[in-house]
C-alpha cells in the first residue's frame, strides 16, 4: 500500500511539472525579453565579470582558504556562498548601469518580488534554525536561506541606491 501511494505521489509530481513547464513556455513565449542593444551589452558585460570573480574566487578558496575554512564551512556551502557572490556582481553591474529591467517593465513589479523573496526566505531560515537547532537538520537548508535572502537583500539595496541616484541627478538637471 505504501509502495502505490509513493507511485501516486511521483506520477502527480511529474504530471504538475508538466503543466507548469507547458504554462511558462507559453507565457515567455508572448513575453519575449525587451532590452535594447545597449542593455544587452550591458548585461553581456555583467555576465562576464560575475563568471570571473565566480573563477576566481572558487580558485583562492580551492588554493588557499579550503583548509583554513573547513572546520568552520563546509566546501557545498563555500561553493554556493561563491556562486551568489557572482550573481550579485552580475546583478549589481547591471543595476548601476541601467540594464536591470527591461524597456518598458514597471520597477515596483519587480521590487515587490524580491522582498516576497527576502521575507519568504527569512521565515524559513527562522523555521529551519528551530530545527538545526534541535538536531532534526543540518545547517545547509539555513545556509540556503540566508544566502539568498542576503543576495537579494544586496540586489534591492543596489536598486533603491540606484533609485536614490537618479532622483538626485534629476534634481541637478532641473536647477
Amino acid at each position: 500500500m505504501n509502495n502505490y501511494m509513493s507511485f501516486i505521489i511521483f506520477v502527480m509530481s511529474v504530471v504538475a511539472i508538466a503543466v507548469v513547464v507547458a504554462i511558462v513556455r507559453k507565457v515567455s513565449k508572448r513575453m519575449e525579453s525587451r532590452y535594447d542593444e545597449r542593455q544587452r551589452a550591458i548585461r553581456g558585460a555583467g555576465f562576464k565579470y560575475g563568471f570571473t570573480v565566480i573563477v576566481l574566487l572558487n580558485l583562492i578558496y580551492g588554493l588557499f582558504l579550503y583548509e583554513l575554512m573547513k572546520e568552520f564551512i563546509n566546501y557545498q556551502e563555500a561553493t554556493i556562498a561563491i556562486v551568489f557572490i557572482g550573481c550579485a556582481v552580475t546583478e549589481v553591474y547591471c543595476i548601476f548601469n541601467d540594464a536591470y529591467v527591461q524597456v518598458g517593465q514597471k520597477i515596483k513589479s519587480w521590487i515587490m518580488l524580491c522582498i516576497i523573496v527576502i521575507v519568504a526566505n527569512v521565515f524559513a531560515a527562522i523555521g529551519n534554525y528551530e530545527l538545526v537547532k534541535e538536531g532534526e537538520k543540518d545547517g545547509f537548508s539555513l545556509f540556503l536561506n540566508v544566502a539568498v535572502s542576503l543576495l537579494f537583500a544586496v540586489i534591492l539595496g543596489s536598486v533603491a541606491a540606484k533609485c536614490l541616484m537618479n532622483r538626485r541627478s534629476d534634481k541637478y538637471e532641473e536647477s
